[in-house]
């Protein structure tokens, strides 16, 4: 998250989560994403590990930026396994907020593919941890 503009959000894939922070925020010149650049300086909240490959990773990332596009989120199942309901995540201005990003992400760990694998939440933040 920006730590400015509380409600600016970033998701994205790396192997070294360390290493890509810094160039996020300028501090390696090279490999920083033009998308980040005007939002320094940017905190990591939350990290989502364990992917059994690296395309395995970018599908997941693109989906967690995408979704209302995804296939994989076009259902969800409730808690108990069995009401399934359609659950479009629709784009609005809430949808950027850190909170809503959270929720997208418990969606995914609990919806196919993603559920098959042994992946692992790392929490940073106590914004992150509480709206968790």
């Amino acid at each position: 998250k920006n730590g400015r503009l509380l409600s600016r959000t970033y998701i994205g894939s790396t192997p070294d989560p360390y290493r890509r922070i810094r160039q996020h925020n300028g501090i390696l010149k090279n490999g920083g994403a033009w998308k980040t650049k005007r939002g320094r300086p940017w905190e990591m909240e939350i990290i989502a590990h364990g992917f059994p490959s690296k395309l395995t990773a970018l599908q997941f990332e693109w989906a967690w930026q995408n979704p209302e596009r995804s296939r994989h989120l076009a259902l969800v199942v409730d808690e108990e396994g069995e009401d399934v309901k359609k659950a479009r995540f629709k784009k609005h201005p809430l949808a950027y907020t850190m909170k809503n990003k959270i929720l997208v992400l418990q969606s995914m760990l609990c919806s196919p593919p993603w559920d098959r694998f042994s992946l692992e939440v790392t929490i940073f933040g106590e914004d992150s941890l509480a709206a968790w």
